[in-house]
């Protein structure tokens, strides 16, 4: 009891040479003992019918409720490990093992990184999330997954956010959140299903699906996304959306009918964004960044819509990086290492506050400068390689079979988190960790096996 009294957990992080060597063999134990067991054939229908069910419940809980998700991903967890060890296959493809490889290395980088820079547990917790890929892709593998019903849980997944959205804007702040600890998490998600449903139109004109789903679910989401207040959202997952398009066979895919219907269409997601509160926020962009470059010292940090604070993190961020290129400073250092920054006047304060200079941020709002800074460049090049993989992987299966939604629904759909990167710290958030993994999973349904 005062264990429990005095202490945030009862675990300890494997940071020893002695616990490390024990953590990496009850792991590599657990792969070799179901590599070599004997598996029966099973009937899958069962499996095919958990899947439908947990993965609809996960879409539309994740920014309906606080919890709930939490659980489903748990109970999927629990169906997966079950299949995984009783009745998956062992037979994978190359391409496979680098995908599977590289959700094992960004799980395994805070265990190995600890060795060096002592970490607390609470930090690496959400990169555990990332070996909850395994199992569930090793199920999902073998399953014969509708592309109708994947389709539906899609699309009405984005169409309940609008409603959601009006829910929390009625009953919370200007800028909705919801059940996320940021308007990001929830802007980004929103986006994301909002751009699925716009993809899958064509799609559902080909499995006799009501076009009204799509190009409704498409405006729900979007207007989600708008009550938001997010900018940095659209800008850096539509730039690299724009960059993904330039490959003219994808371009193609994406390629919607020009008629009355998409016009009205168009017209509608114009007029929802100019009237969002995020097309509102953007005209503060050029301003702040003009006032910042002309006096660093009266920066506009208390204006709501400010970017300010963001640029001197980054700036911050990079100095880190270039004074700790090799190991970084740890995944829970960054705040200290910012304050001292702003100490040594190297940036300015981000909250003019002696007894909070840095407003308590312990990250970069930069994915891609976090992950340098914390872990240094082996870190770094794990995430790129994390990126580069999976798109390697939808890719290639894509270009095999180029009707195959799941393919290119997991090619936009790490391309849009490799955006938001730019401005959102996913492995700091445990909620769009679990949702980018278990999205990217979901659409690793790309191979039709034996």
């Amino acid at each position: 009891m005062s264990l429990y009294k005095t202490n945030d957990s009862f675990f300890r992080m494997p940071d020893s040479t002695n616990r490390f060597f024990v953590f990496i063999l009850g792991i590599i134990s657990l792969f070799i003992s179901v590599y070599f067991t004997s598996r029966t054939r099973k009937n899958n229908e069962i499996f095919n019918n958990l899947t439908y069910v947990l993965f609809g419940l996960f879409f539309t809980s994740i920014l309906l409720t606080d919890y709930f998700y939490n659980v489903v991903s748990l109970l999927l967890l629990a169906v997966a490990v079950y299949y995984f060890i009783c009745y998956a296959r062992n037979e994978f493809s190359n391409l496979e093992k680098a995908l599977l490889i590289v959700y094992f290395l960004l799980f395994l980088l805070p265990f190995v990184h600890s060795l060096y820079i002592p970490t607390v547990i609470k930090e690496i917790d959400n990169y555990t999330r990332f070996i909850l890929a395994i199992p569930i892709y090793i199920m999902l593998r073998e399953l014969n997954l509708s592309r109708k019903n994947i389709l539906y849980i899609i699309n009405i997944s984005a169409l309940i956010l609008g409603p959601i959205a009006i829910f929390f804007f009625i009953n919370e702040t200007a800028r909705v959140r919801g059940y996320t600890s940021t308007a990001t998490i929830f802007g980004n998600i929103s986006l994301l299903l909002s751009v699925l449903s716009i993809i899958s139109i064509k799609y559902c004109r080909a499995h006799h699906i009501s076009l009204l789903l799509p190009y409704i679910a498409s405006l729900s989401s979007f207007f989600s996304w708008g009550m938001t207040g997010s900018r940095g959202s659209i800008f850096f997952a539509l730039t690299m959306l724009l960059l993904l398009i330039l490959v003219s066979d994808i371009r193609k895919s994406l390629r919607i009918s020009i008629n009355i219907k998409s016009i009205i269409f168009i017209l509608t997601m114009s007029l929802v964004f100019l009237s969002s509160q995020s097309f509102q926020r953007f005209g503060e962009i050029y301003s702040n960044i003009q006032s910042y470059s002309e006096n660093k010292e009266s920066h506009t940090w208390k204006h709501q819509n400010s970017i300010i604070p963001r640029l001197i993190i980054w700036e911050g961020s990079i100095d880190i990086i270039s004074e700790n290129l090799l190991l970084g400073v740890g995944l829970d250092n960054f705040n200290q290492e910012l304050e001292q920054r702003i100490i040594n006047k190297k940036i300015p304060p981000i909250r003019k506050d002696f007894d909070n200079l840095t407003g308590g941020l312990n990250h970069a709002h930069n994915q891609y400068l976090d992950i340098f800074a914390k872990t240094g460049i082996i870190g770094f090049l794990i995430l790129l390689l994390f990126i580069v993989v999976n798109i390697t992987f939808f890719l290639s299966h894509w270009v095999k079979d180029k009707n195959n939604i799941f393919s290119l629904f997991g090619i936009i759909t790490i391309t849009m988190y490799s955006g938001f990167m730019f401005n959102h710290v996913i492995l700091s958030h445990q909620q769009s960790t679990l949702f980018m993994v278990l999205t990217l999973t979901f659409f690793f349904r790309a191979i039709t096996f034996i």
